[in-house]
């Protein structure tokens, strides 16, 4: 092959350059572009000592602008080696200071040189360059960059572009490609393998910068920073199916981006170890299954993710961040209509703290996925989900046993008719902070949280809104607290659990429509001082409430309120211990509570309010139990109430109402025993067809009281007593009525009696035994039967009797032995 005039000079140059191993100021071109030489070229440059140029005019142009307002202009002029054609390679070596090293692989035109490769390499073998600069501009495909620096604050600019359609001349020689675009044979019917380009470039020192912009498809870019500080690496890929990998070790004060843009899956890798290290991808293209990951080993690194795009079929990007040390921080964010998109962040290691993790993920297609993993103290992680689909999960592990500080935080503001979202939080350790908050506006199969903390003085947050909600929260340590609420169409569900002391927990519950269920266990062995209330509130479902303590010194509290179609409530408290107190207060129909008390000093109250509505409450004590209060009350149709209490010094009371237009029967009951100085009352008025009050007290210096009063007919009272110095006390009235039956008995000496009944079929029965017992008798009425029957000594008998004669009256008194 004659060898052309433009060779021999290229040749006469690169000698030249190489025998001057220590000069400076060396200048060497090398243009390999003619008919003979475009194809297979191959071109070396060897360079040493300071302010060498292989690089024509570039070192002083204001050509490279990147980051990624992409420019760089290596026009022939420009460049060191200039090849203009395929399979070309281009070399270019230099040690020293200030050097600069340009290439150029493509025609002037922007035409392509595909399967070309190039390498810089600016100092080896222990030689530094330092203040030098590489750049290469490649067109075509198939093709490779590789560029080494080894010095301080030198820069490496390299750009490709493939064949990824009818290419335009750009200003400066730029070639500018059409996206997405598919080259193709003479015909234009078989699509032609485009771009696959590849560049690597690896950096040591300090202050050095290096930046790589691709555009083609099935791009690959990896940028290695090593042993410095204050370096910055930049990749920027555009078109499809790229790959791009950043690694920086041992240094500090780093920078490293990669930025994809393209239509079908791109993926990122960066891996850092040193300190302050700032890392950064984003990817973006309506392909979607982008892939994105981030490694960080040291202090104070930040890390960043941004996917946006997405597909229709719910397979979205994917963000993994992982990072060891303290007082970093980790954010992926997400965006698409497609959804299904997964994010992890884990801040682990046995020196880790002062991390925070913040996952942001949105869309149209739900089913994302969001999971944060740490360990270590101070921590912080927020997850926030968003968009028009469904079936999203939140998740937060902090769950090291020597953690504490630590707070997790978790929003889903969801519009979806389908799909449930759930949050799971487990923190382990103390101090820690939790916190939830899920919003539904449409349908759908709700949300579901679940929260767990084993530790002291931790604290628990929880709002939903929306369809069928569920809560459930653990907690296992002292003084913790918990608050759930829970809003929008009925059918919610939480819990709490709560195994230590001085813990408190609040659950409130707002929805029409569905049945609302609500659970506090503080029954844990040794607990105490705990604090536990639960509201709810809506209309036509059945409200559910439950609360468990044990041992001393608790507090419970339970309010349910609803509308008259409601179906009702339900609600109930237990308290083994002594010291504890328990109030129920429902309104509505078909209500139900019960609060069971076994121990001493406990306060129980029930109150049930409602329209066409009937209660039910019970109040009981267990076996040993002494100065005990139980009060109930209710202002309903058809109540029934029930006290028991056991041993001494108890109070109960029971008041009842049917206020107008209701007519229904009411039931009151209390029983007192095994032991003295018990108090029992019940009162029961309105205008209620039927009542019946029954009072059983077993012990010394009891006092009973009845009062029965209004319109309504077949009354019932009835007072067993047994014990000495007893206080028995009944009215009953019932104006306009008829049936009116008072039973009075007492079993021991020293007891009182005082009864009165007005009005008509009057009923009274009274009996005695023992010695120096009281009767104290008056009846107002017509139609009445009296039996007064005491047996003993020194008794004492007073009656009145009035009323008109109409119906009749008899009585039978006896008394003695």
């Amino acid at each position: 092959m004659r060898i052309p005039p433009s060779l021999w000079l290229c040749g006469l140059l690169l000698a030249s350059a190489t025998s001057r191993a220590a000069a400076e100021d060396n200048h060497v071109r090398i243009i390999q572009a003619d008919e003979e030489t475009r194809r297979a070229s191959t071109a070396t440059a060897d360079q040493t000592g300071s302010g060498n140029h292989a690089d024509g005019e570039l070192k002083d142009a204001a050509g490279f602008t990147f980051f990624d307002g992409t420019k760089l202009s290596v026009a022939p002029a420009e460049a060191g080696i200039y090849q203009d054609g395929a399979g070309s390679t281009s070399v270019i070596k230099q040690v020293g200071d200030d050097n600069a090293a340009a290439i150029r692989q493509a025609d002037a035109v922007g035409g392509s040189a595909d399967g070309s490769t190039v390498r810089i390499l600016q100092g080896e073998s222990g030689y530094e360059a330092d203040n030098s600069i590489a750049a290469v501009r490649q067109a075509g495909d198939a093709m490779s960059v590789t560029i080494e620096q080894n010095g301080g604050n030198n820069r490496s600019f390299s750009l490709q572009r493939g064949n990824r359609g009818a290419s335009q001349a750009g200003p400066s020689g730029s070639s500018q490609s059409t996206a997405g675009a598919s080259s193709s044979d003479e015909g234009g019917k078989t699509p032609r393998a485009t771009s696959g380009n590849k560049q690597t470039q690896t950096l040591y020192g300090e202050g050095n910068e290096s930046q790589v912009v691709q555009d083609g498809g099935g791009l690959t870019a990896e940028v290695t920073l090593s042993h410095g500080r204050n370096d910055v690496g930049r990749v920027s890929q555009t078109g499809e199916r790229h790959k791009a990998s950043y690694s920086a070790k041992a240094g500090s004060g780093r920078f490293g981006e990669v930025v994809q843009s393209g239509a079908a899956a791109d993926s990122a890798d960066i891996d850092v170890t040193g300190n302050d290290h700032r890392a950064s991808v984003r990817q973006s293209g309506p392909g979607g299954h982008h892939q994105a990951r981030i490694t960080q080993a040291g202090r104070s690194h930040d890390a960043s993710a941004r996917q946006a795009g997405g597909t229709s079929g719910g397979e979205g990007d994917v963000a993994s961040i992982g990072q060891k040390g303290a007082d970093g921080s980790a954010d992926v964010d997400q965006s698409g209509s497609g959804g299904g998109n997964k994010a992890q962040i884990g801040q682990e290691g046995a020196n880790s703290s002062g991390l925070s993790a913040t996952v942001r993920q949105s869309g149209a297609g739900g089913g994302s996925k969001a999971d944060i993993d740490q360990t270590g103290t101070d921590q912080a992680a927020t997850i926030a989900q968003s968009g028009a689909g469904g079936g999203s999960v939140g998740a937060v592990d902090q769950s090291n046993d020597g953690s504490h500080g630590d707070s997790a935080t978790i929003v889903q503001r969801i519009d979806a008719p389908s799909g449930t979202d759930k949050v799971d939080i487990d923190q382990g350790g103390d101090d820690n902070e939790a916190r939830a908050r899920q919003v539904r506006s449409e349908g759908g199969t709700g949300h579901s949280a679940t929260l767990a903390q084993p530790g002291t003085r931790n604290s628990v947050e929880t709002r939903q809104s929306g369809v069928a909600q569920l809560a459930n929260v653990a907690q296992g340590g002292s003084r913790n607290t918990a608050r759930l609420d829970q809003a929008g169409v009925g059918g919610h569900k939480s819990d709490v659990d709560q195994n230590g002391s001085r813990n408190r927990a609040d659950i409130g519950q707002d929805g029409d429509g569905g049945t609302n269920t609500a659970s506090i266990d503080q029954s844990a062995s040794g607990a105490e001082r705990n604090v536990g209330r639960i509201r709810q509130t809506g209309a036509r479902g059945l409200n559910t409430a439950d609360i468990d303590q044990a041992e001393a010194n608790n507090r419970a509290t339970v309010r349910q309120d609803g509308d008259e179609g409601g179906t009702g409530h339900k609600a109930s408290i237990a308290q083994p211990g002594s010291d504890n107190g328990a109030d129920i207060v429902q309104s509505g129909a078909a209500l139900e509570a019960s609060v069971s008390q076994n121990g001493k000093d406990n306060s129980g109250e029930i109150a049930q309010s409602g329209t066409k509505a009937s209660g039910k409450a019970q109040i009981t004590t267990g076996s040993g139990t002494s100065d005990n209060r139980a009060r109930i009350e209710q202002t309903s149709g058809g109540n029934t109430a029930s006290i028991d209490q056991t041993s001494s010094r108890n109070v109960a009371t029971v008041t009842q109402a049917n206020p107008a237009p209701q007519r229904a029967t009411d039931k009151a009951d209390i029983d007192q025993g095994g032991g003295p100085d018990n108090r029992a009352e019940i009162a029961i008025g309105g205008e209620g067809t039927g009542r019946t009050a029954k009072i059983a007290q077993d012990g010394e210096a009891g006092t009973a009281k009845l009062d029965l009063s209004g319109d309504g007919d077949t009354i019932k009272a009835q007072i067993q007593q047994t014990g000495h110095g007893n206080r028995a006390s009944a009215r009953a009235k019932a104006t306009g009525g008829n049936g009116l039956t008072v039973d009075l008995q007492q079993d021991g000496k020293e007891n009182r009696i005082h009864a009165g009944e007005d009005g008509h079929g009057l009923k009274l029965k009274v009996s005695q035994d023992g010695d120096g017992n009281r009767v104290d008798v008056t009846l107002q009425g017509s139609g009445y039967s009296v039996t007064i029957t005491q047996k003993g000594s020194g008794h004492r008998l007073q009656r009145s009797f009035t009323g008109p004669a109409p119906g009749g009256g008899d009585y039978t008194i006896v008394q003695g032995r």
